[in-house]
């Protein structure tokens, strides 16, 4: 048996949420860490020198060589970034959003199916609500409540609360509910907004709403999904759920996906390979960011 295929992987970003990555890539088997780029020199250096790769000098520079990329800078960098390493021919995986603008994210969507590339988005949620077997359940949901609120962390805050962090709980259900959104509305704080509260109504007649923050003084992350045949809420913080749909869910789906992000960056690696599927492909990412737009055009009115 040959020895198993190894991808040269690069980074954009040093920041705390990028070392992160930068350890997945370090110790992954699929990955040969090559390096990375910052905008912040002693930052990279210092990065990549714990992990035994290169800092790169520019994104020219950090593409040279490699097969794929992890991108995890800024939110407003992502598009711009994104499509530079997809013109490089690189796989790319990209953290949440996509893209600031529905429109920017169907390019890169385009762009790499133009030239037979991964596009991955960091919507990991999407392993925890596998685990659960939310993906398997035999009905379409009616209805979706969901909360994502926290004290700032500083992170993110280039882009509103909804691209930053309800981003995650709109690709939820528009994959669940199997349709696309059609009407928001919306009420928001901030500039850009910090605090939203949105109503949905899907195109199959579902409809869902959303409360994120990330000026709240405790953490939530809860959802309720409504089917013809009962509810389902989980309390992500908590790891419970209650479940009285009839439908066979894990309760102990946080062990399964002890580690979310990691499980992520190796879905992608393999993906690159041809090993596995793409989790979170761009173009649903991309229908996520349209949501988001939209949400946000609706409570700035």
């Amino acid at each position: 048996m040959g020895a198993e295929r190894v991808l040269k992987t690069g980074l954009l970003g040093a920041g705390s949420f990028a070392s992160y990555h930068a350890g997945k890539l370090a110790s992954l088997p699929q990955s040969a860490f090559q390096a990375l780029f910052d905008p912040d020199p002693m930052r990279a250096e210092l990065l990549a020198e714990k992990h035994c790769c290169r800092p790169a000098s520019s994104l020219t520079d950090l593409f040279k060589g490699l097969d794929a990329i992890i991108i995890a800078s800024p939110a407003n960098t992502h598009f711009d970034a994104a499509l530079a390493a997809l013109e490089a021919g690189l796989h790319v995986y990209v953290e949440k959003p996509l893209a600031e603008w529905g429109d920017n994210a169907d390019v890169l969507v385009a762009e790499a199916a133009a030239r037979g590339r991964v596009l991955q988005v960091g919507h990991q949620e999407r392993l925890v609500a596998g685990a659960l077997g939310l993906f398997d359940a035999p009905q379409r949901p009616t209805h979706i409540e969901a909360v994502r609120e926290g004290p700032g962390s500083g992170r993110g805050e280039d882009v509103s609360v909804t691209l930053d962090l309800l981003i995650h709980d709109l690709d939820l259900a528009i994959e669940l509910i199997g349709a696309d959104p059609i009407e928001a509305s919306a009420t928001g704080e901030g500039a850009p907004l910090n605090v939203v509260r949105a109503e949905i109504a899907f195109a199959n007649g579902a409809t869902a709403t959303f409360r994120s923050s990330r000026r709240a003084e405790a953490r939530a992350r809860t959802t309720k999904i409504v089917y013809p045949s009962g509810a389902v809420e989980v309390d992500f913080i908590a790891r419970t759920m209650r479940n009285d749909t009839g439908f066979h869910l894990d309760p102990d789906f946080a062990t399964k996906v002890a580690d979310p992000l990691g499980a992520g960056v190796q879905s992608f690696l393999k993906a690159c390979l041809g090993a596995g599927p793409n989790i979170a492909p761009g173009a649903s990412a991309a229908k996520a960011v349209r949501l988001a737009n939209m949400i946000d055009a609706a409570a700035q009115t």
